[in-house]
């Protein structure tokens, strides 16, 4: 197209200016794909005496044009092929003997993955769930894959900065290869957790909970470790987050007690009494951040308004509570007022 568009006679001095501006500006050398489209161009079947005049120009470039360092086959390549290889041949078996074989060969080949392998094991893991979901027998066959896959998942939570596309697996993580021990000792002998740890441990061990519970109440002291367990569970949004949230409330002093209603504050459900009960009872830096959570909801706003404000003060005696509560909720802004003078 590029050859039609140019006059007859233009066509070698604008192969000679391309041929010069190749060799300056070094593109072949660098750049291998360029070389490979011009192989590829010159490549088709016409002979034409202008397609030959480009041919003959810029052929030799390719020829001093270096292979050091951009060979397309190198070992990293030709493992990402490999591997992907293994996995298009479980996914098209279904002959029990060469899904075995297959599988031996991808475990191996785990074994060498790193966490910017992520996306890998998630076909993997989808591939291997497809195959048993097609038949249950093949568990067995694939437990190793399946545990390894566990395994490498659970040791990545607990690193000190762990991948943040951990999500999937640990919605899908169907059980714990590492033991209920080993996670009570990294969290609160080695004091490593995260919202990944705990979100594992709930969903492998909530028989244990109770445990939990006392080991945390053992750690009473450690202000810093209820802090940052506090702020993790604020990444569980269920009701086992909440629940553990609660749970932990009543055993500590009131600056864990407001990082726990802080890590509340994230969550998308809460226990209406619970609150309320801090509301009424709690002093004053709980009862705000109580407040926080029960505005989130026109009800429970409202419900909170009253409770706080629809006080009988005869003589002026509840004045000083009244005064308290407006502090409490000062930073609520919509519709303060008016919803506060309308208050029976």
């Amino acid at each position: 197209m590029f050859s039609k568009l140019i006059e007859e006679d233009k066509h070698k001095a604008v192969a000679s200016s391309l041929k010069e501006r190749l060799k300056k500006e070094e593109l072949l050398k660098t750049n291998p794909k360029i070389r490979k489209k011009i192989r590829e161009l010159f490549s088709i079947s016409d002979r034409s005496s202008t397609i030959e005049l480009y041919r003959h120009a810029l052929y030799p470039l390719l020829d001093e044009s270096p292979l050091e360092g951009v060979f397309p086959f190198g070992h990293d390549v030709l493992d990402v092929n490999y591997r992907f290889v293994l996995l298009n041949l479980l996914a098209k078996e279904e002959g029990t003997e060469k899904l075995g074989l297959i599988s031996e060969c991808l475990l191996k080949e785990c074994g060498n993955l790193t966490e910017e392998n992520l996306d890998y094991l998630k076909f993997l893991w989808e591939t291997l769930n497809k195959k048993i979901k097609g038949d249950i027998s093949r568990s067995e066959l694939f437990e190793g894959l399946k545990n390894f896959i566990s395994n490498f998942i659970e040791n990545r939570a607990f690193k000190e900065a762990p991948p943040l596309d951990l999500e999937y697996f640990i919605d899908e993580l169907e059980k714990s290869v590492l033991g209920y021990d080993f996670y009570i000792n990294k969290i609160f002998n080695e004091g490593i957790v995260n919202t990944y740890i705990l979100k594992l441990f709930s969903k492998f061990f909530p028989q244990y909970l109770p445990s939990f519970y006392k080991n945390l109440k053992r750690k009473h002291t450690d202000i810093e470790f209820l802090a940052k367990v506090a702020e993790s569970l604020g990444g569980i949004d269920s009701l086992v987050g909440l629940e553990i949230l609660k749970n932990i409330y009543p055993f500590f002093n009131n600056i864990i007690k407001i990082e726990v209603l802080r890590a509340m504050q994230k969550l998308s459900r809460y226990d209406n009494e619970f609150l309320f009960t801090i509301l009424e009872e709690g002093d004053f830096f709980l009862k705000r951040q109580a407040f926080v959570i029960l505005a989130k909801d026109e009800l429970t706003r409202r419900t909170a308004l009253e409770r706080l404000f629809a006080i009988p003060s005869l003589f002026g005696r509840k004045n000083k509570l009244i005064i308290e509560n407006i502090k409490v909720c000062r930073r609520y802004r919509i519709k303060r007022s008016r919803e506060l003078f309308s208050l029976s």
